[in-house]
């Protein structure tokens, strides 16, 4: 186990994930949008 953890790769990795999330939720809501579900 590394103690040694570097937190900038570990920010970095959270903060790509949470994008590719939100990215992924605004075309949800697009498509909802579409059929008319969501204002």
């Amino acid at each position: 186990m590394q103690m040694n953890i570097d937190y900038n790769k570990v920010t970095c990795i959270n903060f790509m994930m949470i994008k590719k999330l939100m990215e992924r939720i605004e075309s949800l809501e697009e498509a909802l949008a579409k059929f008319g579900l969501v204002k």
